[in-house]
């Protein structure tokens, strides 16, 4: 229903997915229980209801971390969260969530793999709204991090740099 933009009828069949799990919740299906947590915070932000998408993909990054530790999937969550942040215009915090997944993303991806683009681009955008000096070029994303390090992997034309600024009814996570 989700991929569908159908986002009341794929919150209803979430949430009664969600209800059964937590009825038999085993060490077995926390990462199921994670990933319906992660798919209701695509659709809550999805309705622009932030503050429960945001309570949703925290509940995922609780699981995911304790069960995963630093892997794609809380990366993944921490970009969703960054997101929210973004919406909420709380550049500091999207910017903090950012920052962890692209750490997160450098461990497990390439320098040129399109989510480390994507997350670099996040920041970029993150540094302008907040007015912090940042040099962003056509053909190079460079990004200063608050801990003071410079991060420019790749020159990429920025046509390769899809839109990825938000989950989206195309972007949820299956196992």
């Amino acid at each position: 229903y989700a991929k569908k933009c159908m986002f009341n009828d794929a919150l209803a069949m979430l949430q009664n997915a969600l209800r059964l799990q937590l009825s038999h919740e085993s060490a077995d299906n926390e990462l199921s229980i994670a990933n319906t947590y992660h798919n209701l915070g695509g659709v809550y932000f999805e309705k622009q209801n932030y503050k429960m998408a945001l309570r949703m993909y925290e509940e995922d990054l609780q699981i995911t971390q304790r069960k995963l530790g630093d892997q794609e999937e809380v990366a993944e969550t921490l970009s969703s969260i960054g997101h929210i942040y973004r919406k909420l215009q709380d550049y500091e915090k999207a910017r903090d969530r950012y920052e962890e997944c692209l750490r997160m993303r450098h461990v497990t991806l390439n320098d040129d793999d399109l989510r480390v683009v994507s997350t670099l681009s996040n920041l970029a955008f993150v540094a302008k709204m907040n007015k912090a000096s940042t040099k962003k070029h056509s053909r190079c994303i460079t990004t200063n991090l608050s801990d003071g390090s410079m991060v420019q992997p790749m020159h990429y034309t920025m046509k390769l740099v899809k839109h990825h600024f938000s989950p989206s009814c195309r972007n949820t996570r299956m196992y």
